[in-house]
């Protein structure tokens, strides 16, 4: 009977320690959930408030391989709740799709969904999705052409599978 106590104890002991709620999980060191200070402290960089696109920003950019990126924070109820990494890689956007795709293979095995190409007259826009436990990866490559314009990018955005607007994290 001490044993089965014993073995009970210790069975108890392993899933709650392993227990991982909502907002354990994030981009980088940061969590979903966390506020502005919180988000300056795990990531080592201080935030901004970009009035243009009405969003948060990391001070610093980020590299990852060779590319660099800007890291963009949303934040709903004053909560962390969605990161934006876009490639600024002038003329090497489908490259860098390429790389983070493999990237995100290696780290999170086959996307969920994709990787997919749709095309029309006016862009191509390539795109691939990772769902774990806790967040939704959507790695993001388009090229448009707009009135003589040309837009193109590569993104990739990270968010909670429940939002902070739900009220749930």
């Amino acid at each position: 009977m001490n044993k089965l106590m014993t073995a009970l104890s210790a069975s108890v002991f392993l899933c709650l320690s392993s227990f991982s709620p909502l907002w354990a999980d994030g981009w980088g060191n940061t969590t979903w959930g966390m506020d502005i200070p919180q988000v300056e402290m795990a990531t080592k960089s201080k935030v901004t408030f970009n009035e243009k696109q009405n969003s948060h920003k990391l001070q610093d950019d980020i590299s990852i391989g060779q590319y660099n990126f800007s890291v963009s924070l949303k934040f709903t109820n004053g909560k962390l709740d969605k990161v934006t990494l876009a490639a600024y890689e002038s003329g090497k956007d489908y490259d860098v799709y390429s790389f983070l795709l493999d990237e995100l293979k290696k780290k999170y095995g086959p996307p969920s969904v994709g990787p997919t190409e749709k095309r029309d007259r006016f862009s191509i826009m390539n795109d691939a999705e990772w769902v774990t436990k806790e967040t939704v990866i959507k790695l993001n490559n388009f090229f448009m052409s707009l009135s003589g314009k040309t837009y193109k990018g590569t993104t990739v955005d990270y968010s909670p599978r429940q939002s902070a607007s739900s009220g749930n994290l």
